[in-house]
């Protein structure tokens, strides 16, 4: 399993348009890969989606 795919899988749109700039900007003050940098950010959208559905279907289940 390749996790810096992975990762990169959760940029695409607007996510890509500004994950793009802001993973060369950040591999170049690090030293770190742009890809790494754009797994890690692509991973962070990714959870970040996830805990806002799971909030709301957690607030749809109280509600009821």
């Amino acid at each position: 399993m390749d996790t810096t795919r992975m990762g990169r899988q959760g940029l695409s749109g607007w996510r890509m348009r500004v994950g793009g700039p802001v993973s060369q900007q950040v591999a170049r003050r690090t030293g770190v890969a742009p890809e790494t940098v754009q797994a890690v950010l692509g991973a962070a959208f990714f959870l970040s989606s996830a805990w806002y559905v799971a909030a709301t279907i957690a607030a749809i289940v109280r509600e009821r």
